[in-house]
């Protein structure tokens, strides 16, 4: 389980495996970089998406309130930030 605080945004990363994520309470948003340009997708409770290993990304909690996400991945990974 991730819990991140109202209106808390992740810098850009990427993980070493792939995941996939169920959001449980909040309004989340996740842009995924697509050859230099971001695409974002507004997630409320009850969205899932997944996400592959090596490829830049950002995530943010858009509520007033915390969001709570579901991580579900088959393998370990470790975040990495962009250069």
């Amino acid at each position: 389980m991730l819990k991140v605080p109202g209106n808390w945004r992740a810098p850009v990363h990427a993980h070493t495996a792939d995941y996939r994520a169920l959001v449980i309470k909040g309004l989340w948003a996740h842009w995924q970089m697509d050859g230099g340009e971001a695409t974002k997708v507004e997630l409320p409770p009850g969205s899932y998406w997944t996400q592959k290993a090596n490829e830049m990304h950002d995530d943010a909690c858009l509520s007033e309130t915390e969001c709570v996400i579901l991580l579900i991945n088959d393998t370990p990974y470790e975040t990495y930030f962009q250069k």
